[in-house]
């Protein structure tokens, strides 16, 4: 599993989301609202001056990650939905809310990643922006950083989460001075700049910023802008990271794909870059309050019961994890987590299910914590607590599938190579393993089994299409991948 996604420093996962909702559901009650939607704040201490351009640049990049939702719920086939946002009078233009707090810099400088929260979420609840009122979304950029004589931050901060339809993702204010759509195209190295607009200090190469955020001003801005995604789409209920078809600055937003959003905009300067989302986030998404007008939320969430023993006989080299959910109005999809990761997904109907998903991705013998996420047709989530389980050893492991396609935009008759090169069959031979290809995930292979791992292939007609990958390993147990979505014009 690729490590760079720090759940404890750097980005929120499972553990941080549920302590922040035990402490909304002792502290907060939400309020109604007519629309969901999203609500921009600048937070300035009493110490600071805003950055020069902030209103213009957080404007722009709001309407840039907009339509970048849009095109990817449209690529995994649930049409242009994206989110709403706070507007001026106009109706149109994203209004940016800049709130002066009381409390200078370095008060929210705490080492402790909870202190730097709540204080920032006080600030704001002083200054009259309250979070957690149901149908906001808070997106927030607190000027509170600086910089060291090292190039080094303090109180450099980034975090996001959810509650009860409401949620704050937040980023200080140098990734704010990294939000500039010209400077995810400046391929200068950053090594020795000064960022004239936040301090006088030099950049130093891997320590003003982590080494996997690259050397250059394009790469430190891509990683800085899909941080701020990744944790908006935290805030709007996706609480949990999916690693599946995931590398550094090629995957997915809720994974370490997350810093190669350059080349989903600039698909031609960075072709070996991209960040979209997974199939797991979409089913999420498509039914989010956020993304479909809902003035108000009318049923209750789901109930959720994990339904399989402690010690899980493997099936076909898959470990099986069976669920029990009810949903009054009805459900709409599961997740399954294991140890905070998204591992499957799998869409639901009706008001009552006795089902299973199962993971290709685990180790035998090994107690793992898995729990299941449902949700119902009006974004209602339910997440399981987390049950230690373990899969049975001495049963063979189906193949591990990672994904990749050359490029998700593409024209009419263009070639296009799928690639399941990086797949693992974590008990037998790679060369051995056998791919088919699905070019629009209709359960319908239209290439034979093959030990060739890249297919190149074009399609005929514009349109969206979902491309998977079924591997059968040399005993015979398949698995398939998530799915990747393209456009084709």
């Amino acid at each position: 599993m690729n490590a760079l996604i720090q759940r404890n420093t750097t980005y929120m996962g499972l553990s941080f989301f549920k302590v922040v909702i035990l402490f909304a559901l002792l502290c907060f009650s939400s309020l109604s609202s007519a629309s969901y939607k999203v609500k921009v704040v600048y937070m300035n201490p009493s110490d600071r001056f805003i950055q020069i351009n902030a209103e213009t640049e957080l404007r722009d990049y709001l309407l840039r990650i907009r339509a970048w939702m849009a095109e990817e719920m449209a690529r995994l086939g649930y049409g242009s939905k994206t989110f709403n946002y706070e507007t001026e009078a106009d109706g149109v233009t994203p209004k940016i809310n800049f709130v002066d707090v009381t409390e200078n810099a370095a008060w929210f400088q705490s080492t402790d990643y909870l202190t730097q929260w709540f204080r920032i979420l006080d600030a704001l609840d002083y200054a009259g922006f309250p979070a957690w009122q149901e149908g906001e979304v808070l997106l927030v950029v607190a000027n509170t950083q600086s910089q060291n004589l090292d190039g080094s931050w303090r109180g450099s901060f980034v975090g996001g989460t959810e509650w009860n339809f409401s949620g704050v993702g937040i980023v200080t204010g140098e990734y704010l001075a990294r939000f500039p759509s010209a400077r995810l195209t400046d391929n200068t190295p950053y090594n020795g700049l000064i960022l004239d607009w936040l301090g006088d200090v030099r950049l130093i190469q891997d320590t003003s910023f982590p080494w996997f955020e690259g050397t250059t001003v394009s790469s430190i801005s891509s990683s800085a802008q899909g941080a701020a995604l990744h944790e908006l789409l935290h805030a709007m209920g996706a609480a949990a990271h999916d690693m599946r078809n995931d590398s550094n600055f090629r995957g997915n937003a809720m994974g370490n794909g997350l810093r190669g959003i350059r080349g989903s905009l600039y698909p031609n300067l960075y072709p070996s870059n991209d960040t979209f989302l997974s199939k797991a986030q979409a089913m999420q998404l498509n039914v989010s309050p956020f993304l479909n007008n809902r003035t108000s939320i009318l049923s209750n969430p789901p109930l959720v019961n994990i339904t399989s023993p402690d010690t899980i006989t493997p099936s076909r080299g898959l470990c099986p994890i069976s669920f029990s959910a009810t949903d009054d109005n009805g459900l709409a999809g599961a997740l399954l987590l294991r140890d905070g990761d998204v591992v499957a997904e799998m869409p639901l109907t009706g008001v009552a299910v006795n089902t299973t998903l199962r993971a290709n991705d685990y180790v035998p013998g090994q107690n793992h914590s898995w729990s299941v996420l449902v949700f119902d047709i009006e974004g209602n989530q339910t997440l399981h607590p987390e049950v230690s389980l373990r899969c049975a050893p001495g049963y063979n492991r189906a193949a591990q599938p990672f994904v990749t396609v050359s490029k998700r935009s593409l024209r009419v008759g263009e070639s296009v190579v799928l690639s399941a090169q990086q797949s693992l069959d974590p008990d037998g031979n790679n060369s051995n393993m056998t791919v088919r290809w699905d070019k629009n995930s209709d359960g319908v292979y239209e290439t034979s089994a093959s030990r060739t791992k890249t297919y190149t292939t074009s399609y005929s007609v514009p349109g969206v299409y979902r491309i998977t990958a079924r591997l059968t390993d040399e005993r015979g147990d398949r698995s398939m991948s998530a799915p990747i979505g393209v456009r084709v014009r």
